[in-house]
């Protein structure tokens, strides 16, 4: 009672005056009433209070706490302190262009899926007959550079009330560093074939990894290809990179069971891609042709080895 706590409602009570005794001292070891009410109205555990502490906590140890909490030295937060980690130059580079292109950018976000089925098995049987080293990313690659020369809006920035369409294809690639997200750029990517893109597309992202790319390597770019499906990521709004136009977004491959010869069900992988695109620079025509036109490409491998 002293501690305003019925023994007879503690669940599993206590059956002799000493263990009794044994449960009140505990109880009364923690705060008192008036200490235990300020502290939950403050939200703070008033046994963290009585820790270290050989007398229960009273009302003046949690007004010195909640006077702590208010500067930032609570005894609660020992050992959690906030932590300051400055951007690097890189972080705070992108950290600029991408709040232009936010803020300045009227973009919009498609979203497509691909049966990348009959091109994964290419990807393969290029690596099985050791021909060149190949990646997933570097077909869509692929895909991007045959369909911005095809679309040459999609490869195109805007200049104040005019369209310049972008005389080369250079594709810019993200890659994730340790010094945060570079984006080397893989020039005339239209004019190179597959090997000679994927193997420049692996250097250029070993070295920005290695913190050995030049200034000048990551400049240029006329569109940019990010890839996170590798996280399994489905779709995403990937944020355009100006004075780009457009940018492409690769999610995760999904397996799903469509009709197959004769109706029965078979199963294929799917890719996810999402396009963020300047509506100024397309329309809604002229940016769902670009994504098709990728889509066709990644549906029909043996146009990209070519």
């Amino acid at each position: 009672a002293e501690a305003g706590v019925d023994i007879a409602s503690i669940p599993g009570r206590p059956g002799s005056p000493r263990e009794a005794e044994d449960v009140l001292r505990h109880v009364r070891r923690d705060a008192t009433p008036l200490a235990s009410r300020m502290a939950h109205a403050a939200g703070i555990d008033p046994a963290v209070l009585a820790e270290g502490v050989a007398r229960r906590v009273r009302k003046e140890d949690v007004e010195a706490a909640i006077e702590a909490a208010s500067s930032g030295n609570s005894a609660t937060t020992r050992g959690r302190e906030d932590r300051r980690i400055p951007f690097t130059t890189v972080q705070k580079i992108t950290g600029r262009r991408l709040t232009e292109s936010s803020t300045t950018i009227p973009s919009v976000t498609a979203f497509i899926s691909a049966d990348a089925t009959s091109l994964l098995e290419a990807r393969d049987q290029i690596r099985a007959a050791g021909a060149f080293r190949v990646s997933l990313n570097d077909l869509v690659v692929r895909a991007c550079a045959k369909s911005l020369a095809a679309h040459p809006r999609a490869n195109s920035s805007v200049d104040g009330d005019a369209l310049i369409l972008r005389g080369g294809v250079s594709i810019g690639i993200a890659v994730a560093t340790e010094s945060g997200l570079q984006v080397p750029v893989l020039r005339d990517a239209d004019r190179l074939n597959l090997e000679e893109q994927a193997r420049l597309s692996r250097d250029l992202a070993e070295r920005a990894r290695s913190r050995r790319l030049r200034p000048e390597e990551s400049e240029g770019g006329t569109f940019t290809v990010s890839n996170i499906g590798m996280y399994g990521i489905t779709a995403f709004t990937p944020i355009i990179n100006p004075p780009q136009t457009g940018i492409l977004g690769v999610g995760a491959l999904e397996d799903r069971y469509v009709p197959g010869p004769g109706g029965a069900p078979a199963a294929r992988k799917f890719l996810h891609l999402s396009y963020t695109f300047d509506h100024r620079a397309l329309d809604g025509a002229e940016s769902s042709a670009f994504l098709v036109s990728v889509k066709e490409l990644l549906e029909r491998p043996l146009l990209l080895v070519l």
